[in-house]
């Protein structure tokens, strides 16, 4: 899991190409779907062999079975139940944590070794709370 709260879109998008992988599913849940359209864009736009498998949805975007593009949702409904190897959450800062941790624990769960996403999850929580005081 990546978490990102930048809002320079083109270091994400160049952070999700650089994790693209032919094996595994990567899925980028954004804190809106204007975000999440532009992020599939740019990474589009740096991955041009994507665009072949391309699929625009009422609101998600999808580049075959290997790369999704949606936003968190109202109550999180929109990730509910989605698995992937890779998951980018973009602006983190601005998601609902109570809707975000239910969501995340879906997909650590999937995870060929739980107990170590587990203590990363904690680790990334903790880096975070130090980094807000």
């Amino acid at each position: 899991m990546i978490i990102c709260t930048n809002d320079d879109l083109d270091l994400v998008a160049k952070n999700i190409s650089w994790n693209l992988k032919d094996d595994t599913k990567t899925i980028v849940v954004a804190q809106s779907f204007r975000i999440a359209l532009e992020l599939a864009r740019k990474v589009e736009h740096l991955n041009p062999s994507l665009t072949d498998t391309k699929r625009k949805h009422v609101d998600a975007v999808t580049f075959g079975n290997k790369l999704t593009f949606l936003p968190l949702g109202f109550d999180g409904s929109k990730v509910s139940g989605l698995r992937a190897d890779n998951l980018f959450l973009v602006n983190y800062d601005m998601m609902p944590k109570d809707k975000l941790a239910t969501v995340v624990a879906g997909f650590m769960a999937t995870c060929s070794n739980p107990i170590q996403a587990v203590k990363e999850a904690a680790r990334a929580r903790k880096q975070k709370e130090e980094a807000n005081g």
